[in-house]
């Protein structure tokens, strides 16, 4: 699994927030009330540290914490999909998330987002009506220097910008990799990084999307570019609400460094309802989570699985 620049400073910074005996892993007792804080089903989150645990030792470091936050995010988004319906959970679910997770109290960093909405294609759409001014249904250098320079964005940004979105290495932009491009020249409007990649959803809904613009001929192109000049909203100025997607005030910044210790208090007052215990599955034969404690707290439980992990450690080393 490899998490891309925004995950690892969050990731990073989550793990901080969870692990808070500075010891370098997350023990059940802390994970729990961390993980509380997703709002996600007593199920879901039962699922995930089991998952996540993939050593089965009641702890999780910095790997299998990552693991935990790729199901966090997931379970969230599908349980907003559907209403409430428990989602189905599995290692696979962590190859193409796409979101990061969220937690009550922790400010989610803003994220180049992943797919368009409606309004972003029909204005994009049009915009490309605009910026081919030879009507050949591609967006060239010499076009696309001439139309982007607009934003007045700077040409490092421009340059790395042609870069994502010019894929087919053909040096001009056809509609999809226009959007895809016009997306990427907005979200520098508000002053936010560029991502050092794009989405595979964004690619791919870039191209499936139908037009929402018609190209027009040679005859029909002069009537709708002068149509175009009288509309503002075809030029760059200030950033426009065209995401739709709420974007939470960033108040830590991107987590640089180290892990930044913070003193957060961790509400444990409720437990997770624990299923029913299933003493002696074969399935789990040798692992501690063969030893349950039935109707006991998550938290419970977990302790006392790391309890008597240090136990048999010891024994093996006697």
């Amino acid at each position: 699994m490899t998490l891309n620049d925004v995950e690892q400073k969050y990731f990073s910074h989550l793990f901080s927030l969870a692990d808070n005996d500075r010891d370098g892993k997350v023990s059940g007792k802390e994970g729990a009330p961390f993980l509380r804080k997703s709002e996600l089903s007593d199920k879901s989150l039962e699922r995930i540290w089991e998952l996540s645990d993939t050593t089965v030792s009641g702890f999780l470091g910095p790997r299998e914490f990552a693991i935990a936050m790729r199901l966090v995010a997931h379970a969230q988004s599908q349980s907003s999909q559907k209403n409430g319906v428990e989602p189905t959970l599995s290692l696979e679910n962590i190859k193409n998330v796409t979101i990061l997770p969220r937690f009550t109290g922790v400010p989610t960093p803003v994220v180049f987002p992943s797919s368009f909405t409606a309004e972003d294609i029909h204005k994009y759409d049009h915009l490309f009506l605009h910026a081919d001014l030879n009507k050949d249904g591609f967006i060239d250098g010499v076009e696309a220097k001439t139309y982007f320079s607009k934003a007045k964005i700077p040409q490092d940004k421009l340059a790395k910008i042609w870069e994502l979105s010019e894929m087919d290495g053909d040096g001009k932009l056809n509609l999809p990799e226009f959007r895809v491009a016009m997306h990427l020249i907005y979200w520098s409007l508000k002053n936010e990084e560029l991502p050092h990649s794009v989405s595979t959803s964004l690619i791919a809904a870039s191209k499936q999307i139908p037009p929402a613009a018609v190209i027009p001929t040679t005859q029909q192109f002069n009537q709708v570019q002068n149509t175009n000049n009288n509309n503002n909203n075809l030029y760059f100025g200030a950033p426009q609400q065209g995401f739709q997607q709420q974007q939470q005030q960033n108040q830590m910044g991107y987590f640089q460094g180290n892990p930044v210790a913070y003193n957060q208090t961790q509400d444990d007052s409720q437990n997770f309802v624990s299923p029913p215990a299933k003493l002696g599955d074969p399935s789990v034969k040798g692992s501690i989570h063969q030893y349950t404690l039935p109707g006991a707290s998550f938290e419970t439980r977990i302790n006392f699985q790391n309890d008597l992990t240090q136990a048999l450690n010891n024994r093996q080393k006697n």
